[in-house]
């Protein structure tokens, strides 16, 4: 995606700020008064190639690069990065005005949160943007001042500004991640599986056509805590995102006994999620492979169900009902199923993912957590 499709950029409210610039200092307002933080970049936006921010201490938290049309982040492994979060920066950085010189005196700058960025103790974030020949590096120091203003200072400059815009740029890695790491839906869901290290095994399936999961080898003696509590872990997959990107082994060392969880679809996608608990941090990996019996199953039951609705017809042919399902329906659904595990493996192998909490709970369950306590007795 250019960096131009990240913007959808209006003049109205640039049109209002110079009408009200104007109006309060006359026609003849101080040198710089009203021109862009950053000339050029509504026009040179096409042209960008990275972006950086860092933090006190010099910290680089985010280098987001643009490689084959699409912006990733350098120091997650070219996990892709999160495009709304850069639309909305570079879209206040293009609209940015300059309302008022504030200082031009290095000692009053950390009163601004725009100190220079060496300092350890530093307030503001730096933002670096670069394209082809050029670069333009500012400091953004305090936000939200008397309103929608920021305090900001470009490193080709000795004075700090006052300018519009809340200029807020995330400080953590994490946020400039795209969020998206799977979605598969409860209604796409037939069969989950969990392994524990210590051997405790729960299983859950589809009930049945109404969309209701249930728990497989209840013990004996036992209930379920309510009705419906298995439910929630068929969406186990749906909207799951992610807070952290690292590299498999650097997660996953070779001592360490993960929980195992299999989720099986209806439609032959299986995913299989290796979770560990470190830190209180929770992080999973990711495997996808197909299963060609499900696949066709899938499309038998879809024929037989046509074929009771047809009964009337006339009577089913003899064939077996493996026979029913058309080789070539089969074979374009085999296909679709391998070209969205080889598209899940592109983007999953090799990678840890770390993740909220519960969801992390929600795909780690025990059968002990979905039963009434047993009897004391």
């Amino acid at each position: 995606m250019s960096p131009r499709a990240l913007l959808t950029l209006g003049g109205v409210g640039v049109v209002l700020l110079l009408v009200l610039l104007v109006t309060r200092m006359g026609d003849t307002p101080p040198p710089g008064v009203g021109d862009p933080l950053i000339s050029g970049l509504r026009t040179d936006i096409d042209t960008l190639s990275t972006v950086r921010i860092t933090t006190a201490g010099d910290e680089v938290v985010a280098t987001l690069e643009l490689r084959n049309d699409s912006w990733v982040v350098a120091e997650r492994d070219d996990w892709p990065a999160d495009l709304t979060r850069m639309r909305t920066l570079l879209l206040a950085l293009v609209e940015a005005r300059r309302i008022e010189e504030r200082t031009a005196d290095p000692d009053r700058y950390a009163r601004l949160g725009v100190e220079a960025l060496d300092d350890p103790a530093a307030a503001g974030v730096g933002v670096a943007i670069e394209h082809p020949g050029d670069s333009v590096e500012l400091i953004i120091g305090d936000t939200g001042v008397g309103g929608d203003y920021s305090h900001v200072r470009r490193l080709d400059e000795t004075a700090a500004w006052l300018v519009s815009g809340t200029l807020s740029v995330a400080r953590n890695t994490g946020d400039w991640l795209a969020p998206m790491l799977l979605d598969v839906p409860a209604t796409r869901v037939g069969r989950i599986t969990i392994l524990h290290p210590d051997g405790q095994e729960l299983r859950i399936r589809r009930a049945g056509p109404d969309g209701r999961f249930e728990l497989l080898d209840l013990p004996g003696g036992r209930e379920l805590l309510y009705a419906g509590i298995v439910d929630p872990l068929g969406a186990a997959l749906a909207n799951l995102t992610l807070t952290d990107v690292a590299p498999l082994e650097r997660v996953f060392a070779a001592d360490i006994e993960p929980v195992r969880t299999i989720i099986e679809t209806r439609d032959g996608l299986v995913i299989s999620l290796l979770g560990i608990e470190h830190d209180d941090e929770h992080w999973i990996a990711i495997d996808a492979a197909i299963d060609e019996s499900a696949v066709q199953q899938a499309l038998l039951e879809e024929v037989l169900a046509h074929g009771a609705a047809d009964a009337a017809e006339g009577p089913p042919t003899p064939a077996s009902d493996a026979a029913r399902v058309p080789a070539d329906r089969l074979a374009a659904e085999v296909a679709a199923r391998e070209q969205e595990v080889a598209q899940l493996q592109a983007r999953l192998a090799q990678r840890a993912f770390r993740i909220p909490r519960h969801r992390y709970m929600q795909l780690t369950r025990r059968v002990d957590d979905l039963l009434e306590p047993a009897n004391a007795d």
